[in-house]
């Protein structure tokens, strides 16, 4: 390995830790994007050849020069890379940024006042060249036969199980604390996962919506597939410590009812005056009018009324639902893309019980 010895000059706000292997044209682009972004919060690039075959970190470091260049004589991994670059990185504070990612105008401040506001981590948004968003923040699901995870999409401040490190910044301390990335995830995936949960003791992982990225590539099918055993030991373990972890297991307990304005409704509640003391009832309700009528019967089953638009409603309770009830099948239709958006681990079912599939 061969570390930059030439470190003169202030010692930046912030350390940015690029891992180049088989990167291509996507980190010339993420450089450049870095070379004409904002002078503060001040900060210093170190990118990794980690053993790049196609010489593309050697490249761009040449095309490049103000970048601090580090480079491996093998594949240490994307945890491994990581670990290098923090070695030689001088800041307190770590951005681990993808090479296949462009910052935007004003990313990095954010992230520095999320960490100040107590964060262990803070994430950027990341969106593709259409501005969609890719991921705010991801969730941890599934249960022992079928681990899995998945993003949310809807851009906002939260606090979440674990955000992909395509742009995840934390101290320099907070990293070694918790011992960095796991190197039995080698080559890549699930590394960040795992970090989330790890940090969930010193102040969890959270979403800063005036951050955002482009990214261009994503996660790699084959790689994903290759630790997803790793994944797996550990998921057990990972859903004993994150937040609303009694929600991922089907236990029934966190239930929303989507009001439609109709009688069914009501007998719906009514029917819940017995189950009331085992669920925790929320009733959606889009008009205020509506509320009033409703609230007899939901204070008699102790249920919640929310007045307001499904989606924002389902958004803000993103993947802390475990049962959403409709009137009928077309309801759930309706609300199809914020249902599987927000609630992906949500099982969802008509007042008379029946399950409805969707997103097949």
């Amino acid at each position: 390995m061969t570390v930059p010895v030439d470190a003169s000059g202030p010692v930046p706000d912030v350390s940015v830790v690029v891992v180049a292997f088989r990167s291509g044209q996507h980190l010339d682009a993420a450089l450049g994007a870095l070379s004409t972004a904002a002078a503060a919060p001040t900060f210093e690039v170190v990118l990794v050849d980690n053993a790049c075959p196609d010489g593309s970190g050697v490249q761009a470091a040449a095309a490049h020069p103000w970048v601090r260049l580090v480079r491996s004589d093998r594949n240490t991994g994307f945890g491994g890379g990581c670990e290098l670059g923090v070695l030689a990185a001088r800041a307190d504070v770590i951005c681990l940024l993808n090479p296949d990612v462009e910052v935007e105008a004003g990313w990095l401040g954010p992230l520095l006042d999320g960490l100040d506001a107590g964060a262990a981590a803070v994430a950027s948004v990341a969106v593709d060249r259409g501005g969609r968003v890719l991921e705010a923040g991801a969730g941890i699901y599934g249960d022992a036969e079928e681990p899995w995870t998945a993003p949310c999409t809807e851009a906002a401040d939260r606090s979440v199980d674990y955000a992909s490190a395509a742009c995840l910044a934390l101290r320099r301390s907070t990293f070694r604390r918790v011992g960095g990335f796991r190197a039995e995830y080698w080559p890549a995936y699930f590394e960040d996962v795992d970090l989330g949960v790890r940090l969930l003791p010193l102040g969890g992982v959270r979403v800063v919506a005036a951050s955002r990225i482009l990214h261009h590539v994503g996660g790699d099918g084959a790689l994903a597939a290759a630790a997803a055993p790793v994944f797996a030991r550990h998921h057990a373990r990972f859903l004993d410590l994150v937040p609303r972890r009694a929600l991922r297991g089907g236990s029934g307990r966190q239930v929303a009812l989507l009001d439609d304005g109709s009688d069914r409704v009501v007998a719906a509640l009514e029917r819940w005056r017995a189950a009331s003391a085992e669920v925790e009832l929320v009733v959606v309700v889009p008009a205020a009018g509506r509320a009033r009528d409703l609230a007899p019967a939901a204070g008699r089953c102790s249920a919640a009324v929310v007045v307001g638009p499904v989606e924002q409603a389902l958004e803000e309770r993103w993947g802390e639902l475990d049962t959403v009830v409709v009137v009928d099948a077309a309801e759930a239709l309706a609300h199809e893309s914020v249902l599987t958006r927000s609630q992906p681990q949500a099982r969802v079912v008509t007042v008379g019980g029946d399950d409805v599939p969707l997103g097949v």
